[in-house]
């Protein structure tokens, strides 16, 4: 049930500095450990600055200083990812939220995006889809010369 937001994805982030995008992934600790030995060290241009399992302290840790993107699975051991995504979307609205859930279903995925999700991947299926997003993402927003010098 990949959906995902419609902006160009240019239109993600305001320009920054030449440092790599900033991931926050707030989710079990099983999929933390996989995420940050698969994902994060094999993308050009992004760094895992974070990995949580409870709500509180994510939302502690982006208050303190925001990521660029935020991967974020619907149930935590303290709450819930919705409590994440409302401070995140109020507090921080150019950080994206890229909700991953194995309850990947149209009623969870409409409550997440109307919520301020911008994009819901189901991790049963779609990490493949959710990590070439990622790619994307992270190419289409870095300076060109970050490739030359990170490579």
């Amino acid at each position: 049930m990949q959906v995902t937001n419609t902006e160009p994805l240019t239109a993600l982030m305001p320009a920054r500095y030449s440092g790599p995008l900033r991931l926050f992934v707030v989710e079990d600790l099983n999929v933390v450990r996989a995420l940050r030995r698969t994902v994060s060290p094999q993308i050009a241009g992004l760094s895992l600055a974070g990995a949580f399992h409870r709500a509180s302290t994510a939302i502690g840790a982006i208050r303190h200083e925001p990521p660029d993107v935020v991967l974020l699975d619907i149930n935590l051991s303290d709450g819930n990812a919705m409590e994440v995504l409302r401070v995140v979307a109020a507090e921080y609205p150019l950080t994206k939220v890229i909700v991953v859930s194995n309850c990947a279903d149209p009623t969870h995925w409409k409550y997440f995006t109307k919520a301020g999700a911008y994009a819901f991947y189901d991790k049963n299926h779609e990490l493949a889809i959710m990590r070439r997003m990622l790619e994307r993402l992270a190419k289409s927003l870095l300076p060109t010369d970050f490739y030359c010098w990170h490579a």
